[in-house]
C-alpha cells in the first residue's frame, strides 16, 4: 500500500491518491475432478484519487469526491471495478469541538470484463468530538446498520488509540519522529485472519520548514478585515474562517 496527499496551496483543501497491491502467486490448480491443472495466480490492484474543498458556501462546510478502480485477475480471467465516492463534512462547531460527516461509497458503480460484480454502495454517517484537550471520540453508523466507535489520546509525540467495530475491539498507537516521520501500529480482529497486526510509516514533506500556510492565512485575514470595514459581513466571515482553518 502506498498513499500520497497534499494541499492546494491558497485554496483551502487538498487532493490525494493511493495504490494497493495484493497477490498470491504459483498456487496449484485443480480441475472439476480434482486433477492437477497447473499453477495459477491471483492478484488485486487498486488505485484511488480524490480531493476535498473547505468553505464551500459556508465556512464550516467541506465537500469531497473520489474515484476508486480495482483490477482483479485469476489465471487467464480478469475484470475491472470502479466506484465513485462523495462526502460532506460540517464543523467544527461549539468552540471547535464537534464535527459531523456523511459519506457515500460507490454511489456510482461500474464493472468491465469477466464479471457481473459491482462495488456495493454504502452510506456512512459519523461524528467527532474533542472531549478535553488531546482526547477525541468518534463514531459512525453505516447503511448496513454497523456501528463503529473510536478514541484517540495524544500527548507529545505519542498517540494511543482504541476502537470497536462489528469484528471486535482494536487497539493501536502512533509515534511522531522529528515532526516528519510517523509510525503507526494497530492490532485488529479480522473475520478471515483472526487477530492480526497492521503497521504504517508516513512522511510529511516540508514539516521542518517554515509553513507557507501561515502567509496564506495572513492574506485571508487581511481580506477579512478589509471586508469588515466595507461591512460585507458574509465575505468577511468566510475569509476569517478560512484563515482559522489554515
Amino acid at each position: 500500500y502506498l498513499g500520497y496527499a497534499q494541499n492546494f496551496g491558497k485554496t483551502p483543501g487538498g487532493w490525494g491518491m493511493q495504490f494497493l497491491r495484493l497477490g498470491v502467486a504459483a498456487s496449484d490448480g485443480r480441475d472439476a475432478i480434482n486433477q492437477p491443472a497447473g499453477a495459477f495466480s491471483y492478484a488485486e490492484t487498486g488505485f484511488g484519487l480524490g480531493f476535498g474543498l473547505r468553505g464551500v458556501g459556508f465556512p464550516e462546510l467541506s465537500l469531497g469526491s473520489g474515484v476508486n478502480v480495482l483490477n482483479r485477475s485469476l489465471g487467464q480471467s480478469s475484470d475491472n471495478l470502479m466506484g465513485v465516492n462523495f462526502g460532506v463534512q460540517y464543523g467544527p462547531l461549539f468552540n471547535e469541538k464537534l464535527s459531523f460527516g456523511l459519506g457515500v461509497q460507490n454511489a456510482i458503480s461500474l464493472s468491465r470484463g469477466d464479471t457481473l460484480d459491482k462495488l456495493p454502495m454504502s452510506v456512512r454517517l459519523g461524528t467527532a468530538y474533542q472531549v478535553l484537550g488531546p482526547l477525541a471520540l468518534t463514531a459512525d453508523v453505516s447503511s448496513a446498520k454497523e456501528l463503529r466507535i473510536g478514541t484517540e489520546y495524544g500527548f507529545g509525540i505519542i498517540a494511543l488509540r482504541a476502537g470497536y467495530a462489528p469484528e471486535g475491539l482494536a487497539f493501536g498507537g502512533g509515534l511522531l519522529v522529528k515532526k516528519s516521520f510517523s509510525l503507526d501500529f494497530a492490532v485488529v480482529n479480522n473475520q478471515t485472519l483472526g487477530l492480526s497486526q497492521r503497521a504504517s510509516l508516513g512522511y510529511r514533506f516540508g514539516a521542518n520548514k517554515p509553513k507557507k500556510l501561515s502567509s496564506i492565512a495572513a492574506e485571508y485575514l487581511a481580506n477579512g478585515i478589509a471586508e469588515l470595514e466595507k461591512r460585507d459581513y458574509f465575505k468577511a466571515n468566510r475569509d476569517i474562517q478560512s484563515a482559522i482553518g489554515l
